[in-house]
């Protein structure tokens, strides 16, 4: 878990469109403490649906480099990649 708070982004060094330093709120969330694989996303898809969020799927099952398949209710990473990082969501 990840308190909300106030941190400072970007600063003096670095690209142009880290200058200048600024204040970002954030709210609070949750992060894993590994990455989230193929395997793992695919489960929660099956448990929660591809739900909408601002008129966007969670994840574009349709889009070329997508990992995760649809077999009638039930979400399945392609062969091989069960243990890939989870990619190509929105």
């Amino acid at each position: 878990f990840i308190p909300a708070g106030e941190f400072i982004m970007g600063g003096p060094l670095g690209t142009e469109d880290a200058k200048p330093g600024h204040f970002v709120t954030l709210d609070a969330f949750w992060i894993d403490r590994t990455e989230v694989t193929n395997a793992m996303f695919a489960s929660f898809l099956t448990a929660n649906n591809n739900r909408k969020e601002g008129n966007v799927d969670w994840y574009d099952i349709r889009d070329d480099d997508a990992r995760i398949q649809r077999v009638g209710a039930v979400f399945q990473p392609l062969s091989e990649y069960e243990n890939h990082p989870a990619t190509e969501q929105n």
